[in-house]
């Protein structure tokens, strides 16, 4: 890539950002791929039925809400095994509505866990 020296470049102008990146340094990806990259990870862990860690957020009305890879997902009472406390677990992916990116999950403690 060819880079102007500051004598080369037009008056007013600002370089902002270059694409260059150093030998080991990593590159910074935006908030929406990052998201969108989670997602299609979310979605094909989903078909193979692979288990995921999490951990709850707070409870809410009919379920927990739990974070899982960047995601808010749902947990409903009737799945979640009547345990009192849901830190740091591991789920199984029970639904996907990827329209409206809705995530519903099931308690699978004590199984291999992919992310």
């Amino acid at each position: 890539m060819n880079h102007l020296s500051k004598s080369e470049q037009p008056p007013g102008l600002m370089i902002l950002w270059t694409l260059d990146v150093a030998a080991g340094e990593p590159r910074l990806l935006p908030q929406r791929f990052r998201q969108n990259r989670a997602w299609i990870e979310l979605k094909k862990i989903w078909r193979t039925k692979k288990n995921v860690k999490g951990f709850s957020i707070k409870k809410i009305k009919g379920g927990y809400s739990v974070a899982i890879a960047g995601f808010i997902t749902f947990l409903p009472f009737k799945k979640s095994l009547h345990k009192k406390r849901i830190a740091n677990d591991r789920f199984t992916i029970d639904s996907i509505k990827p329209t409206r990116r809705d995530i519903v999950i099931i308690v699978t403690s004590g199984l291999p866990c992919q992310l």
